[in-house]
């Protein structure tokens, strides 16, 4: 049977057709459209677009109300990415989310407008900064912004990642500073928090690496956690006696932080609040404190004495752990617990009196304490961890107790250190 040459080829034209006409179908469902400096690509909805790229070296954009007759609403990550030359951005009446953008990128930025047309954002008085509209909420900043009197809080992340503010000036209008607020600013210098502020959120300053100078409101009643936390210039602050709490990781990493003055009105510190603050050499406590949190002073390397005032119960884990220059620390007479590992790595503590009332030692409390000679165990104590003295090869234990009790684990004293039981003073 004869092939029909004609045949084979309408079919092979057909199929071309089609793919053709396939591939331009895919290709549009994913189409991005350039319009010069910016790209915009259709949402999946296709009720809007979205920018997806900036040219590089464009320095002065404003977005547009709508591309092919839809609304442009969002600027992506993947644009914002590409914004390090932008100097001058106004935003279209049709972007309604800014908070995932992240001003590290945004390097050179120095002047900010909103279309007075937005529904959720607005600017203010030429201020180069995004509010969002009828709060007094400041959105989203710049290094070149000059918060306007008026300004009633400095919203959540508004500053974060803002490489190149080094001051800025804060009203006495602002009652509130949200979380991350000025996190990673890191060459942000200096800053005074009026006292109309009451409240300032977790992590506002925290990896403010340059941060040398801070002036506190006189009406906070928190230090939120974080909130200072890898501010390595940070010599010296004074916390108004206003304060009731420090959160955990208050001062982490403040590694020139030299004096800290704990006022009484402070009842709890969160775990971690001093943390390798390694250049600390004197911390006066709160006398309303009940418990000492977890790593509160781990490896503070230049504290050598430290008072821990009455009504103190608790010393938590690893609280003084690795702080290798303490040479003395005064117990209170509250005190019942020494939890897991809490002077562990204390190799120069020379003195330490347990207190009577003393109940619980935990695991390896006194670990490396190698410069300790000799310690008393008081008869209240009914429970010893386990591994306590390891790495004390100078120590002699004085134990009130006429023998072990039970209620001891057996390895407390795991390298048979020389122990005198029923020991009187």
């Amino acid at each position: 049977m004869k092939i029909n040459k004609k045949f084979f080829l309408f079919l092979f034209v057909i199929l071309g057709i089609f793919m053709i006409t396939s591939c331009k179908k895919d290709n549009n469902e994913n189409e991005e459209h350039d319009n010069g400096d910016i790209r915009y690509e259709l949402e999946e909805d296709g009720q809007s677009y979205y920018v997806s790229y900036f040219d590089p070296f464009v320095k002065n954009v404003k977005i547009p109300d709508e591309y092919n007759g839809l609304p442009i609403t969002i600027i992506s990550e993947e644009a914002i990415r590409k914004a390090n030359n932008i100097e001058s951005l106004t935003l279209s009446k049709n972007i309604v989310d800014i908070y995932d953008w992240d001003l590290s990128y945004f390097v050179n930025l120095k002047y900010l407008n909103v279309d007075k047309d937005n529904p959720k954002y607005e600017s203010i008085n030429n201020c180069n900064a995004i509010f969002e509209k009828g709060t007094n909420t400041l959105a989203f900043g710049c290094a070149n912004t000059t918060i306007p009197n008026g300004t009633k809080v400095i919203g959540e992340g508004a500053f974060s990642n803002c490489q190149t503010l080094k001051n800025i000036e804060i009203p006495n209008s602002v009652v509130s500073i949200e979380h991350n607020a000025f996190y990673r600013c890191i060459n942000l210098e200096s800053i005074v928090i009026p006292d109309s502020v009451t409240y300032i959120g977790a992590s506002t300053f925290s990896r403010c690496e340059n941060l040398s100078s801070v002036t506190l409101s006189c009406n906070l009643t928190s230090i939120e956690g974080g909130l200072f936390s890898g501010c390595r210039l940070l010599e010296s602050i004074t916390i108004p006696d206003t304060v009731t709490k420090i959160g955990s990781l208050a001062f982490d990493c403040c590694s020139n932080l030299k004096n800290i003055i704990i006022p009484d009105s402070v009842n709890e510190i969160g775990e971690r609040a001093f943390s390798f603050c390694t250049n600390l050499e004197s911390v006066q406590l709160s006398k309303n404190l009940s418990e000492i949190d977890m790593e509160t002073f781990k490896s503070c390397n230049s504290l050598k004495s430290i008072i821990i005032p009455e009504g103190v119960e608790k010393i938590d884990f690893q609280a003084f752990n690795n702080c290798s220059s303490l040479e003395y620390i005064q117990l209170p007479k509250t005190l019942k617990t020494l939890d897991w590992d809490v002077f562990g790595g204390c190799s120069n503590l020379k003195e330490l009196v347990l207190p009577d009332g003393l109940k619980s030692i935990g695991n390896h409390s006194f670990s490396g304490c190698s410069s300790l000679e000799s310690l008393i165990i008081p008869e209240s104590v009914t429970y010893m961890g386990q591994f306590l003295f390891e790495g004390c090869p100078n120590l002699t234990i004085y134990c009130e107790a006429d023998y072990m009790p039970d209620s001891w684990q057996i390895t407390w004293n795991s390298t048979n250190l020389p122990v005198v039981w029923g020991f009187e003073e």
